[in-house]
């Protein structure tokens, strides 16, 4: 993500808060609703906050620890990582049904909230 990349160079004090551990939560509960109408296209409703909650680990796993291995300049390198490792994790997940069980997770969309 060269955009996160680029606030997260030139103004850490800005982002790097929100990517806290303590606060994580509000920022996969904020990914859940913006992906949402992207990823419903393409997995059946009950996946879809399950994948974006992992989609979103990955982005800020790989944001914050940049790994040697993944170039994320180089579109090659990310349609590597996607292949490879993203699209057979979307795939099995959209596998599933409803009464399968899936990775659980407290991230509730902000209108959601009790």
């Amino acid at each position: 993500p060269p955009a996160l990349r680029a606030l997260l160079e030139r103004e850490p004090a800005a982002i790097m808060p929100h990517f806290a551990v303590d606060r994580l939560d509000g920022v996969i509960a904020v990914a859940i609703v913006l992906s949402r109408p992207h990823l419903a296209r393409f997995l059946p409703d009950h996946a879809v906050a399950p994948a974006a909650d992992w989609l979103t680990r990955v982005v800020v796993s790989y944001a914050g620890t940049p790994s040697p291995s993944v170039d994320p300049h180089r579109p090659a390198s990310i349609d590597r990582l996607v292949r490879t490792y993203l699209v057979p994790g979307l795939r099995r997940l959209a596998a599933t049904t409803p009464s399968d069980p899936l990775p659980t997770s407290d991230h509730r969309p902000p209108e959601e909230e009790p």
